[in-house]
């Protein structure tokens, strides 16, 4: 019992190991192509997730645009309101913008004048030393 008899035999062990090698390659192909449809699905999944944590800040955002617009409206009414209020006031007391406006008037001429003043003499007195520092001088030389 020879297991080569002749050369169809050969053939057969040739075709044989050339089927089993091919199952071989097909299977290794298969098996990385599953892990790269594995770790495709994976990156997908993780994108889908970014993604809807995305959307979910930026609602927030425009939520937080939203009310912070509704607050600002309502501070600028109330602007509005208290203003139209002081006229309101300041119409049925009469003239009392035109008596403010003399008061400050008088208190910035007044402050003016005493830094006027403030000045001179301090010029003065520093014309006056000089002048004795020079007699001084003078009478020692």
């Amino acid at each position: 019992m020879e297991l080569i008899q002749n050369s169809g035999d050969i053939l057969n062990i040739v075709i044989a190991v050339s089927i089993a090698l091919l199952v071989f390659f097909v299977c290794w192909v298969l098996f990385y192509m599953i892990i790269v449809f594995r770790n495709f699905s994976e990156i997908t999944g993780n994108a889908r997730k970014n993604f809807s944590k995305i959307g979910e800040i930026l609602d927030l955002i425009k939520e937080q645009v939203e009310n912070g617009t509704f607050y600002f409206s309502l501070i600028t009414d109330v602007f509005k309101k208290g203003v139209e209020f002081l006229r309101k006031k300041t119409k049925k007391d009469g003239k009392i913008d035109n008596n403010s406006k003399a008061k400050t008037k008088k208190n910035n001429t007044k402050s003016t004048n005493k830094t006027k003043a403030s000045k001179n003499s301090s010029v003065s007195a520093s014309k006056k030393s000089s002048s004795l520092l020079g007699k001084r001088k003078s009478k020692k030389g």
